[in-house]
């Protein structure tokens, strides 16, 4: 037959609190271990089997191994939070100190302009479309017009599709 102590370990530990019923069970021990130091600082001796199965046996109730599991959940969380925060802290200063994160900087960094060396860049570009669009225009203009019949002929002869006997190369006279 199972003993009060084991009673107490099987109530605070089983498939329900698994681990955090473990912690909850070091719980109890430390007050067990504090109280018999205690009670041999008041009486200059242990105590007996008796006197402990009357307080941590028999007086142990459920409120009693609530708050053993409760502190000991507790205890848990902010071990995990402490835990997973220190893990994040260390995975962002490893990012930061990256050879990654170093390039992009760098690259960012060289390729940082000044306003005015952006408007050049801006007006340059669009004053060099502006030359070659109306340049394109005034070609397309003079190839629609009658007025240079050669450059029309020109046009003509290199977007019509050649015919399939005829060689590129002109022929010579004979």
């Amino acid at each position: 037959m199972a003993t009060p102590h084991h009673q107490t370990f099987d109530r605070l530990v089983n498939d329900q609190t698994g681990f955090v019923g473990r912690v909850a069970y070091t719980f109890y021990k430390n007050d067990k271990l504090a109280w018999i130091r205690g009670f041999h600082d008041k009486h200059g001796r242990a105590p007996s089997d008796e006197e402990l199965a009357l307080y941590f046996h028999i007086g142990i109730d459920q409120a009693r191994l609530d708050a053993y599991l409760a502190e000991a959940e507790r205890t848990l969380n902010e071990f995990i939070d402490l835990t997973a925060s220190e893990e994040i802290r260390r995975g962002i200063e490893a990012y930061q100190q990256s050879d990654v994160v170093k390039r992009c900087e760098n690259i960012l960094n060289g390729s940082k302009k000044t306003t005015w060396q952006a408007v050049k860049e801006s007006l340059l570009s669009s004053v060099l479309s502006s030359f070659i669009i109306t340049g394109l225009s005034v070609l397309l203009y003079l190839g629609s017009v009658a007025v240079f019949d050669d450059f029309r002929g020109l046009i003509h002869r290199l977007t019509a599709p050649n015919p399939a006997g005829s060689s590129t190369q002109p022929s010579s006279p004979p």
